[in-house]
């Protein structure tokens, strides 16, 4: 390869260029993610040898750099992959040298197309963009996060220089965001625990799939026994006490049972994750639970019936903090909430966003905090 020249991976993810400086640099976007680095080296050329090995030289054909796996027999190539990682291959297909990079987020300005991802530094997970245009989060044990956008036609999902996460249309219609806008320089990040987290410049969290082993593997759980079946409903400008960015300011939750109102009394109130109780007492809202996860993390647990967990407590995921009822309101019910860093967020049950309705009818979920 000579100045100017490149090749790409089969998807178009990634490029590698040999640029005019001499180096040889794997790019996503705008954004290096390996060099050889041999700048400062106008002319140097880059080339897959007969004897297997890869060598940048320069103009007059010393060498700067190689992937030292020369001295083998020829076909040899290398490769640029969907995964970030550029290859060297033997003639029997068997990897022989490799760049061990791995794309591990975005900023800013750049986007995933269909069939682009994205991989936890270790590699253990991928957050896809994928054909059906559905935003997935896999682990081992398959998919841990969605946007809840299959079928919906999107194109794809940007990162924008203002901070928010966007799943368009092909026509441009956002069908799934972050809530993070006004956060210039913001950046995605899908980190060694699985949690996929947007950061501001400062490193502070704004939004995460809330996925992170840390929080038991699989994210908040919700807050009943094992196997019980609620349904959670909502209304525009329900009240959290803490800032909704939402449109109808709706994030927060009421759960609810089919067993009627005399049936939810007292049921267990269960902890979604491990942490420590940060507020416990009787408010304008009724009995009002609050445990922080760490993180910036909290869940908000209120009208409760009876409050089990004092403040400072160290409570398990599934433990119970209380029991549902109907303190503060006309009905019973559990009003729940998941929040980060002061900002209502998206609620998740197992890593999986809920379908928000303004119907208390609707949209049933069965607990496995078990």
């Amino acid at each position: 390869m000579n100045d100017g020249a490149g090749l790409r991976s089969p998807s178009g993810q990634y490029r590698l260029d040999m640029q005019a400086d001499g180096n040889l640099v794997l790019y996503t976007h705008s954004r290096p993610l390996w060099s050889s680095g041999t700048q400062g080296n106008p002319g140097a050329y880059t080339v897959m040898q007969t004897d297997s090995n890869l060598v940048v030289y320069t103009q007059d054909d010393r060498p700067l750099w190689n992937s030292q796996t020369g001295g083998r027999q020829g076909g040899a190539h290398l490769a640029v992959q969907d995964d970030a990682n550029l290859v060297v291959y033997d003639g029997s297909r068997r990897a022989i040298w490799a760049s061990g990079s791995v794309n591990t987020g975005a900023v800013g300005g750049e986007s995933l197309q269909h069939g682009w991802y994205i991989q936890s530094p270790n590699r253990a997970y991928k957050l896809a963009m994928q054909a059906d245009s559905n935003f997935v989060l896999y682990g081992a044990g398959g998919a841990t996060w969605s946007s809840g956008t299959a079928g919906q036609r999107g194109s794809r999902v940007a990162m924008q220089p203002d901070g928010n996460l966007v799943l368009y249309s092909g026509d441009d219609r956002a069908l799934w965001h972050a809530g993070t806008n006004g956060h210039p320089g913001a950046r995605l990040a899908l980190q060694d625990d699985g949690n996929a987290v947007i950061y501001d410049p400062a490193d502070q969290p704004l939004w995460a799939s809330n996925t992170g082993t840390g929080r038991g593997g699989g994210g908040f759980a919700m807050p009943f026994p094992c196997n019980e079946v609620w349904r959670a409903a909502t209304y525009p400008g329900h009240q959290s006490g803490y800032h909704d960015p939402s449109p109808k300011r709706d994030r927060a939750i009421d759960l609810n049972h089919d067993n009627g109102d005399a049936w939810e009394v007292g049921r267990p109130v269960l902890a979604s994750a491990a942490g420590t109780v940060a507020r416990s007492e009787m408010t304008a809202y009724g009995n009002w639970i609050e445990i922080d996860h760490g993180g910036g993390w909290t869940t908000q647990y209120l009208h409760l019936q009876g409050r089990g967990a004092a403040v400072g407590a160290t409570v398990a995921k599934g433990a119970q903090i209380g029991t549902a009822g109907g303190t503060g309101v006309q009905y019973p019910h559990l009003h729940y909430g998941q929040v980060l860093n002061g900002v209502m967020q998206h609620v998740h049950f197992d890593g999986q966003p809920i379908a928000y309705t303004e119907d208390y009818n609707g949209n049933p979920y069965k607990s496995s905090n078990c």
